[in-house]
């Protein structure tokens, strides 16, 4: 099959309905809207990983495979005559139209913080006002987390600076203690549960991501750790404390 179209937006829209065509590709054409979730998914991280470090070749590249998922579910939807991807991208031009009167309109901001204020404005006026946190379940736990606590403060509901969630953080941690002494698994893990909520409590009112914070400890956590092992010989008959010195060499940079 040939690709007529020269226009780079309706060529990838015309790739993905050959490969999901009759005679197109068999994993293409066994994509859902369920079994698509995980590439989304994925296909986000990796782009957020890719723009975390700068890697412009990278970020080309992840930017146009999540522009693939948006493209495959539109073609999905397409053939069950619900909308395509053209619909999409109306819709989407008029909502950003709509919840930018400070540029498309009359209304003036002045800053960053004015202007996301006035989107939620447009975005709820006509919109029930009512509290659904089940719609935020879709996300990882630590961005629902945030999501969630991010509505609560909205309603008042909220620490008056973050030096406020020490305390509560320590508590939690003589929750966590307790309910260890007690040798009460479901309580252990509630408590861990509820000092990981508080924890992006705090990061949420220091202005960090806790999710992207997490990624970030992970990746040096991991890049440590290899390093560790590169530098230790016998790596297995060493004891904790001398693995322990290694790694706090690793991280002065030695």
């Amino acid at each position: 099959m040939k690709v007529k179209n020269k226009e780079p937006f309706k060529r990838i829209v015309e790739i993905m309905e050959i490969l999901r065509s009759e005679n197109g590709c068999p994993w293409d054409r066994s994509r859902n809207l369920s079994n698509l979730r995980d590439n989304i998914i994925e296909e986000a991280y990796e782009l957020v990983d890719a723009m975390g470090r700068e890697d412009i070749e990278n970020i080309k590249e992840e930017a146009g495979d999540l522009l693939l998922q948006s493209i495959f579910v539109s073609q999905l939807m397409k053939e069950r005559g619900e909308f395509n991807i053209y619909d999409v991208l109306n819709a989407l031009s008029k909502k950003l139209i709509e919840r930018h009167p400070h540029v498309f309109g009359n209304k003036k901001v002045n800053t960053p913080e004015e202007a996301k204020a006035s989107w939620d404005s447009v975005k709820n006026k006509n919109k029930e006002k009512k509290i659904d946190f089940k719609k935020y379940e879709k996300f990882p736990a630590l961005l629902e987390s945030l999501k969630i606590s991010l509505k609560a403060a909205k309603l008042n509901f909220d620490w008056e600076k973050a030096e406020d969630i020490f305390e509560k953080i320590e508590e939690e941690i003589t929750e966590i203690k307790e309910a260890i002494n007690k040798k009460n698994s479901i309580e252990v893990e509630e408590e861990i549960g509820d000092l990981l909520f508080t924890i992006v409590n705090l990061a949420r009112k220091l202005n960090v991501n806790p999710e992207i914070a997490l990624k970030k400890a992970n990746k040096k956590f991991s890049e440590r750790f290899l390093k560790l092992i590169e530098n230790t010989e016998n790596y297995n008959q060493k004891s904790l404390e001398e693995l322990n010195e290694e790694w706090e060499r690793i991280k002065k940079g030695k």
